[in-house]
C-alpha cells in the first residue's frame, strides 16, 4: 500500500487504483496514523496492496510506451 502525501496526479492514481491512503502533505502525524492503521488492519492492507498490483499494470512505463508507439504508428502510417 501507498501512503500518499502529495497532491496532483499521484494522488489521483492512488484514488483510481485503490492502492493506498491519502494524507495531508507534510503532516507527520497523519503519516504515522496511516502507518498505524495499516498495521492494525491487515485485511484492508491486503486490499490496498491488491489494488496496487492490479493498478500497476496500467502505469507500467513499458506498457505506456508500447501504447504510445501504436498510436504513433496508426497516425503516421499512410492510408
Amino acid at each position: 500500500p501507498v501512503i500518499n502525501g502529495v497532491e496532483g496526479e499521484s494522488a489521483e492514481i492512488v484514488r483510481r487504483t485503490g492502492s493506498g491512503i491519502e494524507v495531508e502533505p507534510q503532516n507527520a502525524t497523519a503519516i504515522a496514523d496511516a502507518i498505524e492503521t495499516l498495521q492494525k488492519e491487515p485485511n484492508w492492507r491486503r486490499k490496498l496492496a491488491a489494488g496496487g498490483i492490479t493498478g500497476s499494470k496500467y502505469y507500467d512505463r513499458s506498457n505506456l510506451a508500447n501504447d504510445m508507439l501504436v498510436i504513433f504508428e496508426e497516425t503516421t502510417s499512410p492510408p
